[in-house]
């Protein structure tokens, strides 16, 4: 079969040829050599270059084994697109003038339904004699454009495939107003809204094998027109399923949207930031509901996960007001509860797993510090920078900031910049107050749980935040009026509140000699993230060493001085969380603290 190409400088396709197509272009032609089944991985080598590597030759016969018959039919095939092409021309050219009535023929058959859409065979016929119209197709033909883009393609045979990107491919080329209407189709695509119409005479293509497909067109467009991810990003932010849609369609799209990282490092900031944000939704969403069930009657134990710095309603600032979970049936509202943290878990694994992925593929590269390569230090700063300007703005946030607090386990250096931003945003008072008590609640759970923070590291923190309540609790206590007060010293109480809920947790290391010690009790149990987790017993102080100080006990400078603090007149111990306040009493009594 000859192959040769249009003249048409806007177009790479080449003309294949097919069975003859009459004037009404209704003749049917075989995919001849090409009855390969479709695949995911072998789509398009298109990634790699416009034309060429798009798409495969078409098989042929040996000239000797090819009949006059062949040679006959193969001129009939020749003039048969021929025809198709000068009717678009003609179509186009009409239209134009005024006179629509071919242009609306032409868009008629390519989106036909009815009594049956097109054949395979025959859009693949419409496909090629289009490709030689590449320069034609400006903003006038834009309805043609969009007729072409509702073709199932997805679900065709791989020579179907090849040539319909390549048309995509000579399209946005020539066109580039025709970049977003592309990208469009093809984030579309990534989504579980997208129903394939699947026929009888075209093969099974299973979900993963159709996403592969939209990915490797959207990387062979960006190939092409590099600016297009700026255009893209707005499409996938738009497409991100509604927090109340299924586990199903969030799980797919996030495991979608961050494979587009691995084509488009480019937008890792905008695209990590936009999946954190989505889970910090879901992630609040289930403490808004946690809270509603919760008997006003009844005591709840204090998780020491939550990062709910105090019972202020100004902490509800983020949640959402759009829930559609208005039953007031406590059943209902569990079944929901549940629902939304195996959504809020699923999205979690799948950061997870792509951010450990992505630092396993980095371990060869050199290293910039002797511990991490560059690759590496950019992620945790694009993920330092997604805590600061996302998760560190919201509030009843329980789960999401563990991403970077594993992101932060990987390095001292990624901890210590991680703690000294914290600290940095306490004490800075320019910063904004709610920014602040969130900073503080958020450096007590870190400090409390990561296992690989050195001590240097948790006293210093430690020294920092008792340093800042003494000088206020000095300055006040000079005062002959101070009264308790939420509003007017709610820096100092989250501040306080935080030095209580990392000696709930961290006393054994805050002990003077505790470095001579194991640093955590063997009885602390650790997740796979370097975290501490479980309950918080009462110690053992029969087994505990006695030295010099508070109740017998010799304390680090930092926190010996939280005595003086809890009893000033602020009187921390009752504007505080009554629950971080129940267990800190528990344990200080314990410890004749």
């Amino acid at each position: 079969m000859p192959v040769s190409y249009s003249t048409d400088a806007a177009v790479a396709t080449p003309k294949v040829t097919f069975a003859p197509a009459s004037p009404s272009m209704d003749t049917e032609l075989p995919l001849r050599g090409h009855r390969k089944r479709a695949s995911g991985s072998n789509v398009l080598a298109a990634a790699n270059s416009p034309m060429k590597r798009s798409i495969s030759t078409p098989v042929v016969s040996s000239p000797a084994m090819i009949s006059s018959e062949q040679v006959a039919d193969f001129e009939k095939q020749r003039q048969a697109l021929t025809m198709m092409t000068t009717y678009i021309a003609s179509a186009i050219q009409e239209m134009r003038r005024g006179d629509p009535i071919k242009y609306e023929e032409l868009i008629a058959q390519l989106t036909m339904t009815k009594p049956s859409p097109l054949t395979p065979t025959k859009m693949l016929q419409w496909i090629q004699a289009l490709s030689q119209c590449i320069s034609l197709l400006d903003k006038s033909c834009s309805a043609l454009i969009d007729a072409m883009l509702q073709i199932d393609w997805l679900i065709q045979e791989d020579v179907f495939v090849q040539y319909y990107l390549s048309f995509l491919g000579n399209v946005v080329s020539a066109h580039a107003f025709y970049v977003v209407p592309v990208q469009s189709m093809l984030v579309h695509k990534l989504t579980h809204r997208y129903k394939p119409s699947f026929t009888g005479d075209v093969p099974t293509i299973n979900r993963d094998a159709q996403h592969e497909r939209v990915h490797q067109a959207l990387k062979y467009i960006l190939g092409l027109i590099p600016t297009g991810a700026t255009s893209l990003f707005p499409l996938l932010a738009t497409a991100f399923p509604h927090k109340r849609e299924s586990i199903y369609a969030h799980t797919m799209y996030v495991k979608n949207i961050l494979r587009v990282l691995e084509y488009a490092p480019v937008l890792r900031t905008q695209i990590l930031g936009l999946v954190i944000d989505r889970i910090i939704q879901v992630d609040v969403e289930i403490q808004v509901e946690l809270e509603e069930l919760e008997d006003s009657d009844t005591e709840v134990a204090y998780d020491f996960d939550t990062v709910d710095d105090s019972d202020s309603d100004d902490s509800d600032s983020d949640s959402d007001d759009d829930s559609d979970s208005d039953s007031d049936d406590p059943q209902v509202a569990v079944l929901d509860i549940k629902e939304m943290t195996k959504k809020l878990d699923g999205m979690l694994f799948l950061v997870f797993a792509y951010l450990e992925g992505y630092v396993n593929s980095c371990r060869h590269l050199p290293s910039v510090d002797g511990r991490m390569s560059a690759p590496v230090e950019q992620l945790y700063i694009v993920l330092l920078q997604i805590f600061m300007g996302t998760i560190l703005q919201t509030f009843k946030s329980r789960h999401t900031q563990f991403i970077l607090f594993y992101i932060a386990s990987l390095s001292p250096k990624f901890s210590d910049y991680f703690l000294g931003a914290l600290v940095t945003k306490i004490l800075d008072k320019s910063q904004p107050e709610v920014i602040r008590v969130s900073a503080a609640a958020y450096i007590s759970s870190f400090v409390a749980r990561a296992k690989y923070l050195d001590l240097p590291q948790v006293l210093l923190v430690v020294d920092m935040l008792s340093n800042f309540t003494l000088e206020l609790v000095a300055e006040v206590d000079t005062g002959s009026n101070v009264l308790p007060d939420a509003d007017r010293y709610a820096v100092f109480y989250a501040v306080v509140q935080a030095l209580m809920y990392i000696f709930c947790f961290r006393w054994r290391v805050l002990e003077v000699g505790a470095e001579n010690k194991s640093r955590i009790s063997s009885k602390d149990d650790f997740d796979s993230a370097g975290m501490i987790v479980g309950s918080m017993d009462s110690p053992d102080v029969n087994n505990s060493p006695r030295g010099v100080g508070v109740g017998g006990r010799q304390w680090h400078a930092g926190l010996a001085s939280l005595q003086r603090v809890v009893t000033s007149r602020l009187n921390p111990l009752k504007m505080c969380s009554s629950n971080v306040v129940k267990q800190f009493a528990r344990i200080s009594q314990s410890l004749d603290f």
